[in-house]
């Protein structure tokens, strides 16, 4: 029995495959441009077989819902614009435009109100805000809380100083100081120092003069004590030459 001859299921170099044609893209397909209706747009009757000759004639009125009419025709409120469109002459409705504005190009335009009379509120300026004084502010160096510059500080402790001197006691502590007083070194200091105007109730100035206080307080307490050893000593004499005798006495 002969075998029936070899039949390679590959194409043959000699014949390649036709191509095949493939779409690559959905607007390679052709479709037909859909009619857009316009809003509130009349659409006419179209032929139909199953009416009668008599009643074809008749006009098809289509309703048209949240229309208003316009009250008067010197109206020109947008209302007025939005009205049923007139008959032309071959008995059909105009288009109504898309946009109202469009429509109320022709009527005059409305004129301003007029100005009131009331007068204008001031506006409300909001309070500036201060820094806060944090906490254990007094037990903390005062340069590193508010970054002043060396100049700037040791110039207000000068002037600080110098109102101290002159209005406050040295020998009372901060809370004891008259209030009155007080005030003249603050409002002083704040005309020289506007800086300090950032800041609640002027807390850095608060610790700068309990500072000086402390400092003036302890250099008064050291000098009385000095002035006091200064008497005893002329009194009683120098307090080795004291102790040396009471040894002597205690060894006989």
């Amino acid at each position: 029995m002969p075998t029936p001859p070899f039949t390679s299921p590959f194409a043959q170099p000699s014949t390649p495959p036709s191509p095949v044609v493939v779409l690559l893209d959905a607007t390679e397909l052709y479709f037909a441009p859909a009619a857009s209706i316009l809003a509130f747009e009349d659409l006419e009757p179209g032929p139909s077989v199953d009416v009668p000759a008599d009643h074809s004639q008749f006009k098809c009125t289509r309703f048209h819902p949240y229309r208003r009419e316009a009250k008067s025709a010197s109206s020109t409120s947008v209302s007025a614009c939005s009205a049923t469109p007139c008959l032309s002459k071959s008995g059909d409705f105009n288009r109504a435009d898309s946009s109202p504005l469009s429509s109320c190009a022709s009527l005059p335009r409305a004129s301003p109100s007029p100005p009131s009379n009331e007068p204008r509120r001031p506006t409300t300026v909001t309070e500036k805000i201060k820094i806060e004084r944090p906490t254990g502010a007094g037990r903390k160096n005062l340069q590193s809380q508010v970054q002043w510059e060396k100049t700037l500080l040791s110039d207000m402790k000068k002037s600080a100083r110098a109102l101290i001197r002159d209005n406050l006691d040295t020998k009372v502590c901060f809370k004891d100081q008259n209030e009155a007083k007080m005030n003249v070194v603050k409002d002083e200091m704040l005309a020289k120092f506007p800086i300090l105007d950032n800041y609640e109730n002027m807390w850095p100035l608060d610790i700068l003069v309990m500072g000086l206080l402390k400092y003036s307080s302890s250099h008064t307490k050291q000098a009385s004590t000095q002035e006091t050893m200064k008497v005893v000593q002329e009194v009683i004499g120098p307090v080795s030459s004291i102790s040396s005798r009471t040894r002597r006495s205690k060894a006989s």
